[in-house]
């Protein structure tokens, strides 16, 4: 078995967590975008604008967590 073919058969497992955004969140998103938008002058929502956000409509600010580390993000207004 190759190198590429080992990698693929890995079986640890991955954990995933979809869930409402909070505030403490708001490091891992700053650094998800500057990684996502990387290259396009892409700028974090500030952390005011997502305060705002969570206490007008906290149910339509997502998170996604990979093995506990905030790495996606939607926003609504």
């Amino acid at each position: 078995m190759d190198d590429e073919t080992t990698a693929m058969d890995d079986t640890s497992e991955v954990r995933i967590e979809l869930r409402q955004l909070s505030l403490e969140d708001y490091p891992d998103m700053v650094e998800a975008t500057h990684l996502a938008y990387a290259g396009m002058n892409g700028q974090p929502w500030g952390r005011d604008d997502v305060e705002n956000l969570l206490s007008v409509f906290p149910e339509g600010q997502m998170c996604v967590k990979l093995d506990g580390k905030a790495v996606g993000f939607a926003l609504t207004l």
